[in-house]
């Protein structure tokens, strides 16, 4: 098994344009998975609910009319519950409540260096994932701050038996935060 360590992305990270594979098992390269689903900032978080269902994806990359990268949504942001709790807290109509409302900010979500990426399997990440608490990271190459998109072990399902529990996992694994810029 490979040893991954995450790390906190700063404000210069910036999309890259990659092409992931097709073909899944826990034994393929980590970037077979590598997502780049982008999703308006603006748009209102009961049309992203349909989307996400009728495209059944748990996450999308969140991005400004520039294309730049603001956060992460999921499915489980866009529960009714959350949409009802910004709705009431900004007092506003539920077709008002946006995805940027409701978004993990980019600051707050771990990531992996691509070239560590590079040489993982699907089964490092999912177990580095696990040991840090976390479904999704981002793909960040912090060497010339480009964010290369998202892997999320949440829209495919694992064999269970290949990913036993690692009681030590946690020793194996850094979290680091890279300084943001403001």
């Amino acid at each position: 098994m490979k040893t991954l360590t995450l790390h906190w992305l700063n404000n210069e990270n910036q999309l890259s344009h990659h092409r992931a594979h097709k073909v899944i098992s826990v034994n393929n390269p980590a970037l077979s998975l590598l997502s780049q689903q982008c999703i308006d900032s603006c748009l209102p978080a009961i049309l992203a609910q349909k989307t996400f269902h009728s495209e059944q994806v748990s996450a999308k990359l969140v991005v400004n009319p520039s294309h730049q990268l603001l956060g992460i949504i999921s499915a489980a942001h866009l529960s009714e519950q959350n949409i009802l709790r910004i709705q009431s807290e900004q007092r506003i109509a539920r077709d008002e409540v946006l995805i940027r409302d409701l978004m993990q900010i980019r600051t707050n979500i771990l990531a992996i260096d691509y070239e560590d990426a590079k040489a993982a399997s699907i089964h490092d990440v999912a177990i580095a994932l696990k040991a840090a608490g976390q479904t999704y990271c981002l793909v960040a190459d912090r060497q010339v701050s480009v964010i290369h998109g998202f892997l999320n072990m949440q829209d495919f399902e694992l064999d269970k038996t290949l990913l036993p529990y690692e009681e030590n996992a946690v020793r194996f694994i850094q979290l680091h935060h890279i300084a943001t810029s403001a």
